[in-house]
């Protein structure tokens, strides 16, 4: 069986659309969905889990960026344990989006504030065998012009949101160097996914597979 993967960047290298062949199996870990907004502890496996008390409630961030990023990681989600991967999953909410940037971006963010964010990771497999990495970030601008050119400067791998595994301890060391990623416009929020496998010789197929189903539109 053959998908369609469409038109993406890899490397900040423009890739055209084209067809592969259905990914193979990564080893399925546990399942585990994690809403993190606000105060957070530790969890054993290296994601987020929120304090203990009342659940809190995505107040720093507009609800339609919050419905949007919650829906667009949950069908991620859906879709990679429909192609037989194991997945666990953490989102965060928040409004300093020029604080948790890196190269340009940072710079345009500081100069024009966004409205609010949310960070996502899936994690596919396990630490110590055959980890994939999805970080997705959603990013809501005051307009359509600066959205835009957050855009083109993710687009052109000038910089972009630093990705929710830096702030786990297990999972902090690792660099999304040399990631594949793809970016999305909808109205004044701008979507973004990165895909970075762990084992070297792991095959352009499985990792356009796996960008693919963590599309969030």
């Amino acid at each position: 069986m053959s998908h369609w993967v469409r038109p993406h960047y890899r490397n900040g290298r423009y890739v055209r659309g084209h067809w592969r062949r259905n990914p193979g199996k990564v080893a399925a870990a546990g399942v585990s969905v994690t809403v993190v907004i606000g105060g957070a502890s530790w969890a054993g496996d290296g994601l987020l889990t929120p304090k203990a008390g009342k659940p809190a409630a995505p107040r720093a961030v507009g609800g339609a960026l919050s419905s949007d990023a919650q829906a667009g990681i949950t069908r991620a989600r859906v879709a990679l344990e429909a192609s037989h991967y194991g997945t666990k999953v953490s989102i965060s909410f928040g409004t300093d989006c020029a604080g948790r940037s890196e190269g340009r971006v940072r710079e345009f963010l500081r100069t024009n504030p966004c409205k609010g964010m949310a960070r996502g990771l899936v994690q596919l497999g396990e630490i110590d065998r055959d980890l994939v990495l999805v970080a997705v970030s959603w990013v809501e601008m005051p307009d359509a012009a600066t959205a835009h050119g957050y855009k083109d400067l993710v687009d052109a791998n000038a910089g972009k949101i630093t990705e929710l595994s830096r702030e786990m301890p297990l999972l902090r060391g690792i660099s999304f160097e040399n990631r594949t990623f793809m970016t999305g416009l909808k109205g004044t929020f701008v979507w973004n996914v990165e895909v970075k496998p762990q084992s070297p010789t792991m095959s352009d197929t499985v990792i356009n597979g796996i960008l693919e189903d963590s599309r969030q539109q």
